[in-house]
């Protein structure tokens, strides 16, 4: 463990990604008269930078650090507790700090929420335990991620509650700021129950509504009925039925999904807050990941598509995404380095990669980062194990002394018990029924042994050969992939690419593989195109129609030697 300093000059601590954006003027300025007389009594709570040599980044006790300069010079010496920390580490401390401390405001606090969310890889349940939330209080402050920029402004000032805020960010976001001027200018403010009954018979445009509007027509829940609060913020042509808006929106959501779910590996739903974990996944440029991991992602389990589920946004579909922020984050400064060992990685927290403006990477600066890392489904992950075993066992077979090797290598290590022993009292009783040798009274270890010791050496012999293969039947994976490469395994001669492969996969993630594998330049550039309008069964079966083409070719997610764990 490392032996950091107690006590470290300001000049050595920089700000993190502090959850809490409203500073009170008054407290800070209190704050500051405490420091002059009595110091700084807390210890700040700081971490290694991620990117600056020698300096310290803030986890906790921001506002005693502005307040230390304030009442100090930057040699000023304050108590600090430094741990080593992750991004994801550091946000959660971060947060825990200023919720347990309450004095952070409920906007603040689904910001941090989101970035959170956005570390755990879109885990809500997850996120919430890390917490120490509820699921519905998560989901609560998450969905004010939908509030205007205003609205939030107004619940940090306290212009409005919290109930309030929770009501507005309901609406489309375009609508939130008219109904706000409104609602700060009524003589009385509304209750938060006044205004939910208000906004629930306007707030829903069936302009902007993704379902089919046909019944909409003639529904008596179809109205142009505007309250007063209303009337500049809200156009005609609303459901005055939330229940049923809401339900169709919610039908024709995971319609929209379930359309989605043979192309892409991961397809969500974008709630509040989870626009923090979708970054668009690009080639080149300052927030590319190289062409070929770029490639290893689109057979990623996080790669996908995202359905807007925020109002003003639903049913549109968002492709190419990545939802793994952590993940992309590593990979786009890994390209960076491989591009430029020299240039220092990017920010910790990654934008969405849009900039349209963004320079151009070559493919022979993007070649460097050959090491690719990628999360596979639990389907092919538990394909490839199949795969890998069936392959040793066939490897381990072919001598008398890779099986005596593998037995022995189980036994020094413990792992002897590994072996099938249903597996090893049907090839031994076969081995020896092949040898002419009775088997039948064999109930006591005694008669086995007697038995057993009159065979032939050519009989134990077979028995050896099949027992050491038994043993890849139950070895931990881990060491199933140890084997295979301690032998030096050449999987083609074991594995194909062919339909039972292709079926487990996406359009995507076959498209990848395709093109991983040479089969895409084995089809005409069009033709190999047009196959993916096709449904999946059929762009397989015509996928696979080639002449001179060897499908044993291995691809990188069923190597034994991939990155990810399997």
């Amino acid at each position: 463990m490392s032996n950091y300093p107690a006590l470290l000059p300001l000049n050595k601590i920089v700000p993190g990604n502090n959850p809490r954006k409203h500073f009170d003027e008054k407290f800070h300025e209190e704050l500051v008269e405490s420091i002059k007389s009595q110091g700084v009594c807390q210890s700040l709570l700081l971490r290694p930078h991620p990117l600056i040599e020698g300096k310290f980044e803030i986890v906790a006790g921001e506002r005693r650090w502005r307040a230390a300069i304030a009442a100090h010079n930057d040699e000023y010496e304050v108590p600090v507790l430094i741990r080593e920390m992750s991004d994801a580490e550091a946000a959660n401390a971060a947060l825990t700090e200023n919720v347990i401390r309450a004095d952070m405001n409920p906007a603040e606090e689904a910001e941090a929420a989101a970035r959170l969310l956005a570390e755990n890889a879109n885990d809500r349940d997850e996120t919430a335990r890390r917490l120490g939330w509820s699921r519905s209080m998560l989901d609560r402050r998450l969905a004010l991620m939908n509030a205007a920029d205003d609205v939030r402004q107004a619940l940090v000032s306290n212009k409005i509650t919290l109930g309030h805020a929770e009501i507005l960010a309901a609406a489309e976001k375009k609508k939130q700021s008219g109904i706000l001027v409104n609602l700060l200018a009524s003589p009385q403010m509304p209750s938060v129950s006044q205004l939910k009954e208000m906004l629930s018979t306007v707030a829903r445009s069936l302009d902007s509504a993704c379902f089919d509007k046909t019944d909409c027509a003639t529904c008596p829940q179809n109205s142009n009925l505007q309250a007063s609060m209303f009337t500049e913020s809200i156009a005609a042509g609303n459901c005055t039925g939330p229940d049923c808006f809401k339900a169709k929106t919610e039908a024709k959501l995971e319609e929209i999904r379930l359309s989605l779910v043979d192309s892409w590996p991961r397809v969500e739903i974008l709630r509040p807050g989870t626009n923090f974990t979708t970054i668009k996944l690009q080639v080149e440029g300052p927030s590319g990941v190289g062409a070929e991991q770029a490639q290893a992602c689109q057979q990623c389990k996080n790669f996908g598509a995202g359905i807007g589920g925020v109002p003003g946004k639903e049913g549109r579909v968002f492709e190419s995404f990545c939802f793994d922020t952590p993940c992309n984050t590593r990979m786009v400064a890994k390209n960076l380095k491989a591009q430029n060992p020299q240039e220092a990685p990017a920010t910790s927290e990654t934008k969405p990669a849009t900039d349209k403006a963004a320079s151009k990477t070559t493919k022979a600066a993007t070649s460097k980062a050959v090491t690719t890392s990628a999360s596979i489904t639990n389907a092919v992950n538990e394909f490839r194990k199949k795969v890998w075993r069936k392959a040793l066992q066939a490897e381990i077979a072919q001598t008398s002394e890779r099986s005596l090797s593998m037995l022995v290598a189980l036994a020094l290590n413990n792992k002897a018990s590994k072996i099938n022993s249903a597996f090893v009292k049907d090839c031994t009783t076969q081995s020896l029924t092949n040898a002419g040798i009775a088997i039948e009274g064999l109930t006591s270890f005694e008669t086995v042994l007697q038995t057993i010791g009159s065979a032939k050496r050519e009989t134990l012999a077979e028995i050896v050969l099949r027992l050491a293969p038994a043993a890849a039947l139950d070895m931990e994976i881990h060491d199933v992939q140890v084997a295979l490469r301690n032998y030096q395994v050449d999987l083609t001669k074991h594995f194909v690419v062919n339909a039972e492969y292709l079926d487990l996969l996406t359009k995507v993630e076959i498209q990848a593989v395709a093109t991983e594998i040479g089969l895409d330049k084995a089809h005409d550039e069009k033709k190999f195109k047009s196959l993916f309008s096709e449904k999946k069964d059929e762009l397989i079966k015509k996928l696979l129609d080639v002449q001179n083409f060897s499908f044993a070719v291995v691809p990188k997610a069923i190597h034994y030697d991939t990155p990810e764990k399997a």
